[in-house]
């Protein structure tokens, strides 16, 4: 058995652990470089129970990883946590909808991190239909690449995972096991943030330079 995954190491399997983190916050830290201090985060989940426990949740870091990495960007650049800034989605369509409200907000975001790649057409569509612009009016990177990724204009920002590279290595790991070897029993597969156009200052940080 090989264990694939962005969970902790498991016991007694050989596994492959997903390390999103430093590509992650590295997205945070240049949104943060470039002047932006709201920032919106719309990934899967639901949205019924983060309503619930968001502010609890938040300040306790009992959370999944990647609402985990968006409290540990905010604390380490000294900025509050605003759980109104947070949606969850349950699929594409829903993803679609917690967009649409999240930038009808009265205070939106400047940013938005797309938490899946799945679900990025349906918020571009969401962000196209609130009339706003990338990056002039919204900065976003989205989680997961594509080729379309980079043809969409502008390209995408995007916290990547080398698939090819995560194969072989899934590969090797499962013929060593079959061949009776255990090597290295743990292994960890690192994301990477990859800059492209759609990220730039607020507006009104703009203004001020």
């Amino acid at each position: 058995m090989l264990v694939i995954g962005h969970h902790a190491p498991s016991s007694g399997h050989a596994e492959i652990v997903v390390d999103e983190r430093e590509a992650t916050l590295n997205a945070y830290r240049l949104l943060f470089r470039q002047g932006h201090r709201r920032i919106g985060l719309v990934g899967r989940g639901d949205e019924t129970a983060l309503n619930m426990n968001a502010a609890r949740e938040l300040q306790s870091g009992a959370m999944p990883e990647r609402l985990a990495v968006y409290r540990a960007a905010h604390l380490e650049a000294g900025l509050p946590l605003d759980p109104a800034l947070i949606r969850l989605a349950r699929d594409g369509t829903e993803a679609h909808e917690r967009t649409r409200a999240l930038l009808a907000c009265p205070d939106r975001p400047t940013a938005l991190i797309c938490g899946v790649h799945s679900d990025t057409p349906e918020i571009l569509i969401a962000v196209r239909a609130a009339g706003l612009r990338i990056p002039r009016e919204l900065s976003l990177i989205a989680y997961g690449d594509s080729r379309w990724s980079e043809a969409y204009a502008p390209p995408l920002t995007v916290i990547r995972r080398d698939y090819p590279a995560y194969g072989r290595l899934a590969a090797g790991m499962l013929f060593d096991l079959i061949d009776g070897g255990r090597g290295e029993t743990v292994r960890f597969q690192a994301a990477e943030l990859v800059v492209r156009a759609s990220c730039a200052p607020p507006a009104s940080v703009e203004a001020l330079v």
